[in-house]
């Protein structure tokens, strides 16, 4: 078990499986992550505990410190051991536990154990662009947004339909209900209310790169050159 100040990582146990299923169908939580669909007990039990042994994929628990009971969860995934890369993911799935910066020094556990236990220099993850409080955690644990995802997700009776948003550091949305369906468009886009082309938020994809990180014990000026196609040179033709 990892400890900090007020959190705790560490496995999962057989006991925070009724907690975890429950989180699993919320909808209003399963939203932040994927569509909701029915849980399986015995799938979630074999989920959970990576009874496969997959090795790509760490999954541990977040616990208040001195306390038993799990507060909510981080996710490892797609590990490379090649690439030295991973996913990451995390919930903080009780109410009254969120905005007291559980998440973000679990957070910081997670990425010093990618780092000093994984040997991992890259790590990514992807939240919806209307997550602020999200993303402004990952901003300054030090990810930097690559792209976003457009019409990415189809969640709730909602698709997403993209459109250009005045300072934006990416492309930004906002949720459109399909139902019932446009009247009209403006540019391809279906019309909302308003008269001007709907959008949503999408999914954002972060990273972080360890070894560039002065927060991390990383170098900032080792950067990597730039991609760059090598000449072969011309073929002599008789």
């Amino acid at each position: 078990m990892l400890n900090g100040r007020q959190v705790a990582i560490g496995p999962v146990l057989p006991e925070d499986l009724s907690r975890l299923f429950a989180w699993g169908d919320d909808p209003q939580i399963a939203r932040l992550n994927q569509p909701w669909l029915p849980k399986n007990l015995d799938r979630e039990h074999d989920f959970w505990l990576n009874a496969g042994g997959d090795p790509r994929r760490i999954f541990m628990a977040v616990r208040r410190t001195g306390r038993a009971e799990i507060a909510g969860y981080v996710q490892i995934t797609a590990i490379e051991s090649i690439h030295r890369s991973a996913n990451l993911g995390i919930l903080i799935g009780r109410p009254e536990d969120r905005g007291r910066g559980l998440g973000r020094e679990a957070m910081e556990l997670t990425i010093a154990f990618c780092r000093d236990h994984l040997n991992l220099t890259r790590l990514s993850l992807a939240v919806h662009a209307d997550n602020a409080a999200a993303i402004g955690l990952y901003e300054r644990l030090g990810f930097a947004t690559e792209g976003c995802l457009r019409a990415a997700q189809f969640i709730a009776g909602r698709w997403g339909w993209w459109r250009r948003a005045p300072r934006a550091p990416c492309r930004m949305w906002r949720w459109h209900d399909v139902r019932p369906p446009p009247q009209s468009t403006t540019h391809g886009l279906p019309t909302c209310a308003g008269g001007g082309p709907c959008g949503i938020l999408p999914i954002r994809k972060m990273g972080l790169k360890l070894a560039q990180s002065p927060r991390y014990g990383g170098d900032p000026k080792a950067r990597p050159d730039e991609c760059r196609i090598p000449s072969r040179g011309r073929r002599r033709t008789s």
